[in-house]
């Protein structure tokens, strides 16, 4: 009786402590309060489904909570054995002796009245009961009662030291999986971020480059417009030029100034071809002056310094038979690029000072008041070239190997200019003059010189190494050795 009540009184003791922590952790963890309503205490079937139901719903702050009661539940599991067995061990060794028999009560009873005559019987009958005890403890030891008992402390101790253990491997194993699932959330997140920013810069690009195209697209149209715009006008305008009707020719070639332009390169070699075309035509006065003004620009816009040589215009620039009455084309630079073919032109009062010509051709070319000053034109051919009514200069004008067969040059300015090697056989030189020039192997073989011309022969430099005719040079002679006798 002592024995049962001390083993259950130290059970409930503890499961009083237990339960109210365990059935109200259980209930709000696992969201069952609403559902266990009764105050009755849990059975165990009861909080094992709130563990399982808790176990299954792992949610944040549920899942933390369940599992907080379950670790309760497991350490009152393994102290339980360690109050239940002491309880045990203590109501056995208070009951262990047997009760008192109907022998020995009567026998107490006897000694009081009879003394201690049985004394000795007393002492041996409490001897047999220690033994008696002896021995049933000594089979309850050995019994499976016993050996529970001794191995249930160390039992406990593991089991309690397992649940620690396990608890905590099982906290940082969760810490380390939460830990682990919000990296991935992190590199998920900024990957999706990156992604959307890359799929966001490629629409962004692929929008630019779309309306990049279709502003060229539409650039491209408008460039194609204008040109088909200008063409048609650059093409009545030429049309016109060729008119029957003076006004309309007029107002075409002066209208042609709109398209000679730096803005157009591309029109510069047709410009030209046109405007070389109409002036070989011979058109009246006014409209030929407007033309010969366009053919100097766009010369000029041609062979421009550090302007490649447009591939059209070829090695020649044909300007034969061309009427270029007073046109300016002082400076132009042809030098190394093209040969400039003038002959049978019209060169009168044309201004070609400080022109550089590599090669000029200007067979039978009509040069009165032609102005060639300081023009560079080596290996220039005008040959049978005419100066008759106004005399053509050539002041300090580079002419080395120049050829002026056949010439009629009359009154000619060869002032200062560079004629070594210039050939003047059978050239008309009446009057000319050639002070300060540069005569040395010069063939005047069969030139007409009047007394004019050999006076100023004479004060030429280097006179003496040119090539005369005997009458000539014996002159020169004279008035050389003329002109040092005053002087000595």
């Amino acid at each position: 009786m002592s024995q049962g009540w001390l083993v259950w009184s130290s059970a409930a003791t503890l499961w009083q402590l237990l339960e109210p922590a365990g059935r109200n952790g259980m209930l709000e963890a696992t969201g069952m309060r609403a559902v266990i309503c009764d105050p009755g205490p849990c059975t165990v079937v009861e909080r094992m489904l709130c563990v399982r139901a808790a176990l299954l719903r792992p949610g944040t702050w549920r899942f933390q909570r369940a599992r907080d009661a379950l670790c309760r539940y497991l350490l009152g599991a393994a102290v339980l054995p360690i109050v239940l067995f002491p309880a045990i061990a203590l109501a056995e060794r208070a009951d262990g002796s047997p009760p008192p028999s109907p022998v020995v009560a009567g026998s107490q009873a006897a000694t009081q009245t009879t003394g201690s005559a049985r004394q000795e019987e007393l002492q041996q009958q409490k001897l047999e009961q220690e033994i008696r005890k002896l021995r049933l403890e000594n089979d309850r030891a050995q019994g499976a009662l016993g050996w529970l008992l001794a191995v249930g402390p160390f039992v406990t101790v593991l089991v309690g030291v397992g649940t620690l253990a396990w608890t905590l491997f099982k906290q940082s194993r969760d810490l380390v999986e939460a830990r682990r699932t919000s990296d991935q959330q992190a590199k998920q997140w900024r990957d999706e971020f990156s992604s959307r920013q890359k799929q966001e810069a490629e629409k962004a690009e692929q929008w630019r480059q779309e309306f990049l195209r279709q502003q060229q697209a539409a650039e491209q149209e408008r460039h194609r417009e204008e040109l088909r715009r200008f063409d048609e006008h650059l093409s009545s305008l030429v049309t016109n030029i060729g008119s029957d009707n003076q006004a309309v020719r007029l107002n075409a070639t002066a209208a042609l100034s709109f398209f000679v332009k730096e803005e157009y390169p591309d029109l510069h070699c047709d410009l030209l071809n046109v405007i070389v075309a109409n002036l070989k035509a011979a058109p009246e006065p006014a409209v030929g002056d407007l033309l010969r003004r366009h053919l100097a620009k766009t010369l000029r816009m041609l062979f421009a310094d550090g302007r490649e040589l447009d591939s059209n215009i070829g090695d020649r620039l044909d300007l034969t038979r061309v009427d270029l009455y007073r046109i300016d084309l002082s400076g132009l630079d042809l030098r190394n690029k093209v040969l400039l073919d003038l002959a049978f032109a019209k060169l009168r009062h044309a201004n070609l000072r400080d022109a550089k010509i590599n090669e000029v051709k200007g067979g039978e070319a009509i040069l009165d008041g032609a102005h060639f000053s300081r023009a560079h034109m080596n290996r220039a051919r005008f040959d049978k070239a005419t100066a008759v009514s106004d005399r053509v200069r050539f002041h300090g004008t580079r002419l080395v190997g120049a050829t002026f067969v056949g010439a009629q040059l009359p009154n000619a300015e060869f002032q200062q200019a560079r004629l070594q090697s210039a050939h003047f056989k059978d050239a008309i030189l009446t009057g000319a003059q050639f002070e300060g020039a540069d005569v040395a192997d010069a063939d005047f073989k069969g030139a007409t010189l009047d007394d004019r011309a050999v006076a100023s022969l004479s004060r030429a430099q280097r006179w003496r190494k040119a090539h005369f005719e005997e009458a000539v040079r014996e002159q020169l002679v004279r008035l050389s050795e003329g002109a040092a006798a005053p002087a000595r």
